[in-house]
C-alpha cells in the first residue's frame, strides 16, 4: 500500500514535472512563434481545433492565458505610442509657436533696412535656393495675390509640382508657403527657422520678418524639388525680398494710391517701384491698369518684351474677369518661353488652355476674395443669409467690390461689417461704401435698423482704432443726414452677429459684406463657423508685430534708397 502510494505519487510529480516543463515551452514556443496573420490584423486570437486536441489537460487555457497576455501587451503598445506621437505634437506645436513669436517680433530689436542685401547673404548661406526655382513673380497693388493663385493652381493642375508663396496669411501662418494646396507643416517650419535664426546669429544678419519668411519659402520649395513657384511680392517690388530671384516670367497686375507714404504720391511713382521687378531679357505681363508709360520704360531698358493685357469691357464690373486675364496670359507667355526656351534653360511648364479643369482653375479665387457664403444656424428655421467676404481695403478696391456687388446682387439691399489697418484712408473708403449702401433702395423711412455699416475694430496689431474710426466718420465727405449710416462695435464677431441678425430682422433679403483688411477676416470666417487651421490665440495676440515700425520712419529710409540709386 505505501509502495502504491509512493507509486501514485511518483506518478503525478511525474504528470506535474511534465506540466510544468510543457507550460514551459509552450510559453518559450510561444515567445519564439511569429504572430499568425489574424493576430496581425486583429487584437483577438483564435485558438485552432486541432491546436487544442493536441495540448494535454489544461493546455488550452494557459495558450488562451498566453493569448490574452499578448493582446493586452500589444494594446498598451499603441496606447504608448499613440500617447508619445501626441507628446511629440504637442512639443512641435510649442516650438512652431516660439518660434513664430520670436519672428513677429524681429522687427522690434532692429531697424528696418530697406535693400536687397540681408536677403542675398541668407541666399547664399543656404546654398542658393532662388536660383533653382523657376520662377513666376508676381507685383500690383491689387489683384496680386488672385493672380498668383490662379497661375499656381493652373500649373498644379497640368501635372506640376507648384510652390505658391503669399502674403499675409488670414488665419494661419502657414497659408504663406504651399506647395500643390498643402500648407507647409508646422515641424517643417520649426526645422527651417531654427536655421534661419542660427545663421542670422553667426552671420549677424538683422534679416526682417519677411525676408526671413521669403527665406523659408525658397528653402522649403528647394527641398520639396517643386518644378516651379509663383511668388507674390510684399510692399512694393524694387526692394521687396522676393526680388532677389532671377524669375522666367514678370506679372504687374495693377497700381493703384496704396502704401503711399512709402511708395510715393503718385501712380507713376509707385508704377516705378513695382516694375522695379522686371528684369533683363525676362517677359513681362502687365494689366490694363498700370501706367503704360513707366512699364514700357523698365521694359525697354532691360530689354524685356511687354505683354500689356487689353482693357476689357466688363473688366470694371468684375475684376476677377480682369485677374483672370492676367493669369491667362500668364499662362499663354509661359507655353511661348517653352516654346522658344528664351526663358532659361530646361524651362518645361506647359499650359493646356483647352483643359477644362485648366480653365477651371483659371476661374478660381482664392478665399476672401468675393467669397460668397449661405449662413443659417444649425437647427434653425430662420432663412439664409448670403454673406460675401472680400479683402477690399483701398479705394479703388472698394470701387471693383461696388460693380461686383451690383452685377451679382442687382436690386439687392446691402449692409456692410467693416475694418482697417491703420494706415488705410479709412475716410475715402468709408465715403464710397456710403454711396453703395445708399445707391441699395433702402427705404429711408424704415426706423427698424438705422446702422447700415457696422465699422469695427479687429483684435490685431495694426487695426485702426475706435479713435480713429471716429475721426474718419468725422472727415467722410459724405452728409450723414437723419439717419446714421455708422455703427461702430468693439469686436468683429458682435458685428458680424449684429449684421446677421439685422438681415435676418429685415423684410428684405439683405446681402451682409465682410470686407476690409485681410487680418479682420480670419475671425470674420470664425464668427460665421467655418473651420481651418488656425494659430492660438497667444500666436495671434503678436501678429502684426513685425510692422509696429512707424510709418513714417520706413518712409523716410525708403527716400534716402530712392534718392542713392
Amino acid at each position: 500500500m505505501a509502495l502504491h502510494r509512493a507509486s501514485m505519487r511518483g506518478s503525478k510529480d511525474t504528470q506535474w514535472q511534465s506540466l510544468r516543463s510543457y507550460t514551459v515551452l509552450s510559453r518559450a514556443r510561444f515567445r519564439q512563434a511569429p504572430a499568425p496573420a489574424a493576430f496581425a490584423r486583429s487584437e483577438s486570437l483564435s485558438v485552432s481545433t486541432s491546436n487544442v486536441l493536441t495540448t494535454p489537460a489544461g493546455g488550452n487555457s494557459l495558450l488562451l492565458e498566453n493569448a490574452h497576455f499578448v493582446s493586452q501587451k500589444r494594446r498598451n503598445e499603441a496606447m504608448n505610442q499613440e500617447e508619445d506621437a501626441t507628446k511629440a505634437t504637442a512639443a512641435i506645436t510649442a516650438t512652431y509657436e516660439m518660434l513664430l513669436q520670436r519672428l513677429y517680433q524681429v522687427n522690434r530689436f532692429s531697424a528696418v533696412k530697406l535693400g536687397l542685401q540681408n536677403m542675398q547673404q541668407l541666399n547664399v548661406a543656404f546654398g542658393d535656393p532662388a536660383s533653382k526655382l523657376h520662377v513666376i513673380h508676381v507685383a500690383g497693388t491689387n489683384g496680386k495675390g488672385s493672380v498668383v493663385f490662379k497661375v499656381a493652381k493652373t500649373l498644379e493642375r497640368s501635372g506640376y509640382k507648384t510652390g505658391m508663396f503669399v502674403s499675409p496669411h488670414i488665419a494661419c501662418f502657414r497659408e504663406r508657403v504651399q506647395v500643390n494646396g498643402a500648407l507647409i507643416s508646422e515641424s517643417e517650419v520649426c526645422e527651417t527657422l531654427s536655421e534661419i535664426f542660427s545663421i542670422c546669429a553667426q552671420m549677424r544678419i538683422p534679416a526682417t520678418f519677411f525676408e526671413i519668411t521669403t527665406m523659408l519659402a525658397f528653402q522649403h520649395f528647394a527641398k520639396q524639388g517643386v518644378d516651379c513657384a509663383v511668388l507674390e511680392a510684399g510692399l512694393g517690388g524694387r526692394l521687396d525680398s522676393t526680388n532677389i530671384v532671377t524669375p522666367v516670367l514678370s506679372v504687374i497686375t495693377s497700381i493703384g494710391m496704396d502704401h503711399m507714404r512709402v511708395l510715393g504720391n503718385t501712380r507713376e511713382a509707385i508704377a516705378r517701384e513695382k516694375a522695379g521687378i522686371i528684369k533683363p531679357n525676362v517677359p513681362v505681363v502687365v494689366g490694363p491698369n498700370t501706367p503704360v508709360t513707366v512699364m514700357m520704360e523698365h521694359a525697354a531698358r532691360n530689354n524685356a518684351r511687354l505683354v500689356r493685357v487689353p482693357l476689357g469691357g466688363n473688366f470694371e464690373d468684375d475684376y476677377n474677369v480682369e485677374n483672370t486675364a492676367i493669369a491667362h496670359e500668364a499662362c499663354v507667355q509661359l507655353n511661348a518661353l517653352r516654346d522658344s526656351q528664351s526663358g532659361g534653360a530646361n524651362l518645361d511648364l506647359c499650359v493646356d488652355l483647352t483643359d477644362e479643369r485648366v480653365n477651371a482653375a483659371l476661374e478660381s479665387r482664392p478665399p476672401c476674395r468675393f467669397q460668397v457664403l449661405h449662413v443659417i444656424r444649425p437647427n434653425s428655421k430662420e432663412r439664409k443669409v448670403t454673406v460675401v467676404l472680400d479683402v477690399a481695403h483701398n479705394p479703388q478696391a472698394i470701387e471693383r467690390l461696388a460693380g461686383l456687388l451690383h452685377k451679382q446682387f442687382p436690386e439687392k439691399k446691402f449692409r456692410f461689417v467693416c475694418g482697417f489697418s491703420a494706415d488705410k484712408a479709412i475716410a475715402e473708403v468709408l465715403d464710397k461704401m456710403t454711396a453703395i449702401v445708399r445707391g441699395s433702395h433702402f427705404d429711408e423711412s424704415d426706423e427698424q435698423i438705422q446702422e447700415r455699416i457696422h465699422l469695427v475694430k479687429a483684435n490685431h496689431p495694426r487695426g485702426a482704432s475706435l479713435h480713429a474710426i471716429n475721426l474718419a466718420m468725422a472727415n467722410a465727405s459724405v452728409e450723414i443726414g437723419k439717419k446714421r449710416e455708422y455703427g461702430i462695435i468693439s469686436s468683429i464677431k458682435e458685428g458680424v452677429d449684429t449684421a446677421l441678425a439685422a438681415s435676418r430682422a429685415s423684410v428684405d433679403d439683405e446681402v451682409v459684406v465682410v470686407c476690409g483688411s485681410v487680418f479682420l477676416m480670419a475671425e470674420a470666417r470664425q464668427a460665421l463657423g467655418l473651420k481651418e487651421p488656425l494659430d492660438s490665440t497667444a500666436l495671434n495676440a503678436v501678429t502684426g508685430c513685425h510692422l509696429s515700425t512707424p510709418e513714417s520712419r520706413l518712409a523716410e529710409q525708403e527716400v534716402k534708397v530712392v534718392a542713392a540709386t
